[in-house]
């Protein structure tokens, strides 16, 4: 049995909105960080992996961006993160260099 046209383009639709308001705060996250508004970018880029998990491609992206954010900041510690347990390291530059 086929189903009507009309209810497979409703489920797109629908998946569609779902996947619009997961990555909302990750949108939100990624503009503020290209604004220097950091720790409103940690904010919306918490939450948005709260909403999405670690373990897709957009919770990967969000984890990227959401590095960057604390790197910025100084801070070692995810303010809020209850799925992981990593935290950023940061060495000096003479560690660094060769």
């Amino acid at each position: 049995m086929t189903r009507h046209p009309v209810c497979a383009w409703q489920e797109k639709e629908r998946a569609a909105q779902e996947i619009i308001a997961r990555s909302r705060h990750f949108v939100l996250g990624k503009y503020a960080y290209e604004r220097g508004q950091y720790q409103r970018a940690v904010e919306a880029l918490e939450e948005a992996l709260e909403k999405e998990g670690p373990f897709t491609q957009l919770g990967g992206d969000i984890q990227l961006w959401l590095a960057l954010a604390y790197n910025v900041r100084r801070d070692c510690k995810p303010s809020g993160h209850r799925r992981g347990t990593w935290s950023i390291v940061h060495f000096p530059r003479s560690c660094l260099d060769p």
